[in-house]
């Protein structure tokens, strides 16, 4: 039976969830279950009401043969608008400065390079010019439209890697928003 007082401890639950994955996003159900010292159930149950008011995400991957669902702060969802730090990449007037050049290279990947690649634009499914935004320290890039949906970037987690000349970005596992709470099959 529900009562004021198991509605409070459930408050008390959920804000202790929320400030461990705020203090280290990435963590699994698993993980938060042996740090709290709770059952999975009770886990679960504050992580399902942090979603639904979403205060929280959980992105959910594959791992060692199994399901892995790790949680996150809505500040790490992804958007179309990639970040990099300057010092990452090799800048001259001829790379990184008015425009980047973004590949649909597979199913999964995105190159962008900050001057033309023949090679890819050969081999990608799509291929786009788009305007580099600069910052003191970092260049903004956004998606277009037309990859953003094709690869479903707002319902995906992304891994970025950067090199002096490209960045690969790797559309991974599948993020829930909305999920329901344990009890509901």
């Amino acid at each position: 039976m529900v009562t004021s007082e198991t509605m409070g401890n459930s408050r008390l639950t959920d804000r202790k969830i929320e400030q461990m994955v705020k203090r280290q996003p990435g963590l699994s159900l698993y993980q938060l279950k042996l740090r709290t010292g709770w059952s999975i159930g009770k886990v679960d149950g504050a992580v399902s009401r942090l979603v639904n008011a979403q205060r929280l995400f959980v992105v959910v991957g594959e791992g060692s043969g199994r399901t892995r669902s790790r949680v996150f702060p809505p500040e790490y969802l992804p958007t179309p608008r990639i970040s990099v730090p300057k010092d990452l990449l090799q800048m001259s007037r001829m790379c990184w400065n008015t425009f980047a050049y973004v590949y649909a290279l597979d199913n999964l990947t995105i190159g962008i390079t900050g001057r033309p690649m023949p090679d890819w634009k050969r081999a990608a499914l799509f291929s786009h010019r788009v305007p580099i935004t600069r910052t003191k320290k970092h260049i903004h890039i956004t998606v277009p439209t037309k990859l953003t949906n094709f690869y479903m970037l707002k319902t995906h987690f992304l891994s970025k890697s950067v090199s002096s000349n490209g960045i690969l970005i790797v559309v991974g596992s599948s993020i829930q928003q909305h999920r329901r709470y344990p009890n509901h099959q």
